[in-house]
């Protein structure tokens, strides 16, 4: 039985995107979705992420890095975050207003998702990944990256397909003993090393076919979105760092880990003082 699965990844809170993806997976229906994580931060939606992947059956959650490195920390380990540092207090702040702006329902499903999945289809046994199947974050996977860097995906010899996220970029290739090795993209923040293909911020996701006889195909799709639709979502919800969130949308450029960049966004120690104030009611 041919069953089609919509891969999807690293969402960063912005429904505008998800929205146009979701639209597109109905002009070509699936059979069901697995998501790869990273759904929240550095944009403004939520919940209503939840409820669209809902709509496309969405069978596989999994947690990506901002999820269990920056966002759920500030809930779970407010001591961990250090505000002197101008990369934290960033984090910490997008961190604080996603805390402010989800319900104890979705959140209890982020504080129990898992950063990899293993399931077999037919003939074929798939291991699925945000990053590594231990480690959320990293740089390890980058798409130019040496072919003995992607071994550790296969986590045992009858994983015949493995399929991570993070890095943002499209990507097909396959392991030292042939096995494959898949990159849907990312919906909500698309990455190229190349400047000409970076101008493309098309959402980005695709659709693995899989039958009685293995792989029937996979299809990389990309979508196109209203930015200033989305942009417009974040003036309104008062999102921390919106001119950080522009730039991104806009370029594809994420400052993410300059200190000496981010600290001209909170020269009066505003999103600090915010921050610190948040801090201290989740410890009590």
């Amino acid at each position: 039985m041919t069953k089609r699965i919509a891969l999807i990844s690293d969402i960063h809170g912005n429904q505008t995107a998800l929205e146009a993806v979701i639209d597109d997976i109905h002009k070509h229906p699936v059979d069901e979705t697995w998501f790869l994580g990273d759904l929240l931060g550095p944009g403004p939606a939520t919940d209503v992420l939840f409820d669209l992947l809902e709509q496309v059956n969405t069978t596989i959650f999994l947690n990506g890095n901002w999820d269990t490195d920056c966002f759920l920390p500030v809930l779970n380990a407010p001591e961990t975050i250090d505000t002197t540092s101008p990369k934290w207090v960033y984090l910490g702040r997008i961190g604080q207003y996603i805390g402010e702006h989800i319900t104890p329902e979705h959140l209890a499903i982020m504080q129990n998702a898992p950063i990899h999945a293993e399931i077999a289809q037919g003939p074929l046994n798939l291991s699925l990944n945000h990053n590594l199947p231990d480690v959320a974050r990293g740089r390890d996977l980058e798409v130019a990256a040496d072919t003995n860097a992607f071994a550790p995906l296969f986590t045992n010899e009858s994983v015949d397909i493995a399929v991570y996220a993070h890095v943002h970029h499209q990507l097909l290739r396959y392991s030292t003993d042939d096995r494959l090795i898949i990159n849907p993209g990312a919906v909500g923040e698309p990455y190229f090393n190349h400047p000409r293909l970076n101008a493309d911020r098309r959402a980005q996701y695709a659709i693995l076919t899989l039958d009685e006889q293995g792989m029937g195909d996979v299809e990389f799709r990309k979508v196109t979105y209203d930015i200033p639709t989305e942009l417009a979502r974040a003036r309104v919800a008062n999102l921390p760092y919106y001119e950080l969130y522009q730039e991104l949308l806009e370029s594809g450029i994420s400052h993410t880990n300059e200190s000496d960049y981010l600290i001209q966004f909170d020269t009066d120690g505003h999103y600090t003082a915010e921050l610190e104030t948040f801090l201290n009611q989740q410890r009590q």
